[in-house]
């Protein structure tokens, strides 16, 4: 197509630069070029780009030729230590469906050196739901809070240009709902150095987890992946460290029981640590939400109260029972019209641990599916979409647990899987 032959046409009328100045960076997008070397260029070399480009039926104004900073390309404005977008506007007058994907669009290209996190465009995603681009939509008090403050967030945020000679890194941050990267170049202040931190460029996840429940763990492994391809399509080499936020001992678990941290690193060489830097990003750092070791244990706890859990699906009832003193005691849970045989049975596990939040506790289901969510729940990220109900519980669920002080344990009985026994 004509988009295509241009951009081939410009490469092959640049080839002659990039083969006499093999130091010389050299970007193009269509007839946009863009030329960057370390010392500035001379007359000479400006008239020898003019020369071999009208050969080719390609010749440059005068006017469009930009020497000092700071230089415009593709909509950026780059001076000579830190890159932003040229003047952005943001309108709050989103009348259809059309106007509301144009501005997301706008923003998801701006994203990765704005550093507008998932949380902070989430409140306009509602804006997006329909099929019809001229559909009217409204925009509400909330929404209209969020277009505010990335406005402002866009006339006060940048990335800083590349250092020559300092490595990249990946860091990992849980600043919010969301796991968030940043992929940075960081000189640490060792053998007298003066410490510098210098922000390349955000890399973000998917707002909506793919599945229901997602762990942190899964997530960071996710993101460690995008930004390693990201660091080598911008470096052509692997990052040197990664920095997870955690303490030291909680990454030591983490990677002898997370497959997804395990494949994240796969003929990677570089240093997996804990370390972060001081200054501002020390700051934010310290407002994180660390990754750690889970309160769950994989074996049934001694000296706990364990208690059972099980539903019907025709009454619309949950149970739990458990023994204390010798006698057995029970709850019996009324659900809700509509409400499934899994909902049923997460009714009664959040029952379960609101009543022993302070006590040691073994949990026995026969649900597969119950068990499968409390063992991921603890610290993962809870996907929106789907039944409300369900959402709810699950939320429930791990808000209840977070705010335990005990241990606990998940067990399944396949009670009505009677070839495989108890």
């Amino acid at each position: 197509n004509s988009p295509t032959l241009c951009q081939l046409y410009v490469a092959a009328a640049l080839a002659p630069l990039r083969s006499a100045w093999p130091e010389c960076l050299i970007y193009h997008y269509m007839d946009d070029i863009l030329f960057c070397q370390k010392q500035p260029f001379e007359s000479a070399q400006i008239g020898y780009i003019a020369d071999t480009l009208d050969y080719f039926g390609l010749p440059i104004a005068k006017d469009k030729i930009q020497m000092s900073w700071p230089w415009k390309y593709l909509g950026w404005l780059i001076s000579d230590s830190v890159i932003r977008p040229q003047k952005l506007t943001i309108s709050a007058k989103l009348a259809t469906l059309h106007d509301a994907q144009r501005l997301l669009g706008d923003l998801q290209w701006v994203r990765p050196v704005l550093g507008l996190r998932n949380e902070d465009i989430a409140p306009l995603l509602p804006l997006l739901k329909g099929t019809d681009p001229a559909q009217p939509i409204s925009v509400s008090p909330e929404q209209l809070q969020t277009l505010q403050a990335i406005a402002d967030k866009i006339n006060s945020s940048w990335t800083h240009r590349a250092m020559e000679h300092v490595p990249f890194a990946i860091f990992i941050l849980h600043t919010g709902p969301h796991v968030n990267t940043v992929i940075a170049q960081w000189r640490d202040g060792q053998e007298g150095q003066e410490d510098k931190f210098y922000l390349i460029e955000w890399v973000f996840g998917a707002i909506n987890p793919k599945k229901n429940i997602e762990l942190t763990l899964e997530a960071m492994a996710d993101l460690i992946k995008r930004a390693r391809l990201r660091t080598v399509a911008i470096t052509g080499e692997e990052p040197v460290s990664i920095h997870l936020p955690m303490a030291p001992a909680e990454l030591e678990w983490a990677l002898a029981n997370s497959s997804p941290l395990q494949s994240s690193v796969l003929n990677w060489s570089g240093t997996l640590t804990t370390k972060f830097p001081s200054g501002k990003l020390g700051t934010l750092i310290k407002t994180q939400r660390w990754a750690g070791i889970p309160l769950r244990s994989e074996r049934p706890l001694a000296e706990a109260v364990t208690v059972f859990t099980d539903a019907g699906g025709r009454t619309g009832k949950a149970l739990v029972v458990w023994l204390r003193e010798g006698n057995w005691h029970h709850e019996i849970l009324e659900g809700s019209e509509g409400d499934s045989l899994q909902i049923l049975e997460l009714m009664a596990v959040c029952w379960a641990f609101n009543n022993w939040m302070s006590s040691r506790l073994n949990i026995v289901s026969d649900s597969l599916y119950v068990v499968g969510v409390v063992e991921r729940i603890e610290d993962a990220a809870i996907r929106s979409a789907g039944r409300m109900r369900l959402v709810q519980l699950f939320r429930q669920l791990q808000q209840t647990i977070r705010q335990r002080s005990a241990p606990y344990c998940i067990i399944h009985i396949s009670s009505h899987q009677l070839d495989k026994g108890l």
